[in-house]
């Protein structure tokens, strides 16, 4: 609910949190930049799927399915709730 009265979306947040996953790795751990890939169940495979349209770094992505309730809340910002922090 707070995320509402912000303007974001839960799924902003947790596209947000891997963004910064990966920020952290590539500081922190020997990885290769060009092979970064995601996968995820249920709600987990909704953040697949945003995670990889907003975030470039992201080459590979496998979504075994997804919660299709998330995607019609995430439609409201998807990406842009993201981008305004």
């Amino acid at each position: 609910m707070h995320d509402l009265l912000v303007e974001r979306t839960p799924i902003s947040d947790r596209v947000w949190d891997m963004s910064k996953i990966l920020d952290w790795a590539f500081l922190h751990l020997p990885v290769d930049e060009k092979k970064i890939a995601i996968t995820g169940n249920s709600g987990g495979g909704t953040i697949t799927f945003f995670a990889v349209a907003c975030d470039r770094r992201i080459t590979v992505a496998v979504k075994i399915l997804w919660a299709y309730s998330m995607v019609s809340v995430a439609m409201v910002n998807g990406c842009m709730g993201m981008l305004k922090r």
